[in-house]
This record gives C-alpha cells, structure tokens and sequence, in this order.
C-alpha cells in the first residue's frame, strides 16, 4: 500500500502530518498494489465456504420495486375509492421513471 500526496510518495513513517504540510480537506491517494492484493486473506469467501449463501441486496433492488409497483398498481385498480388524485400521478410518474422519489 504506498500513499500519495502532491504527486510526492509517502515513505518516511517517522514523519507526521503536520511535517508533512498536510491540512485540513487535504487530498492523499491510496495506492493497493496486485501483489498486496493477492497476499491479504481473502475473508469474503469464508462465509459462501462455510455453507453460507452469499446475498448482495443491490441486485435485488429493481426487481423489489417492480413488485412493489404491480403490488400497488392492482390495489388501484381494485380500491380506487382508496385512492386520491395525487396519489395516481404519482403512482403514473413513478412507473414511468422507474424510480422512487
């Protein structure tokens, strides 16, 4: 892991921020190398190796809000008392975005 900071390579671990120049919302780059990556154990495997089933919500998103949205949409169709003019545009502009507000 090497870190950056104006172009200049951060080595000296000695050496503290402030005799560094280094401020407030200063910006200093991170460098991970492909060696150092290959050398850290990798933990996330260990769950799905130990019969856990690995789950990554994000791919589940789009696919709960289309089921939220038909879920919805046939209560509006059902139960229109139940619905009030606002509440349909915004259920319209919803479906036609994809996403919520």
């Amino acid at each position: 892991m090497k870190f950056i900071y104006q172009g200049q390579l951060l080595q000296d671990q000695a050496r503290t921020l402030r005799s560094l120049n280094i401020l407030d919302n200063c910006v200093i780059h991170c460098h991970l190398s492909q060696a150092a990556v290959s050398a850290i154990p990798d933990t996330a495997v260990a769950p799905s190796e130990a019969g856990g089933v690995a789950l990554n919500m994000g791919n589940l998103m789009i696919p709960v809000f289309v089921v939220m949205l038909a879920v919805i949409w046939y209560f509006r169709l059902n139960y229109r008392q139940l619905f009030t003019a606002p509440a349909t545009i915004s259920l319209v502009g919803h479906s036609r975005d994809g996403t919520p507000e």
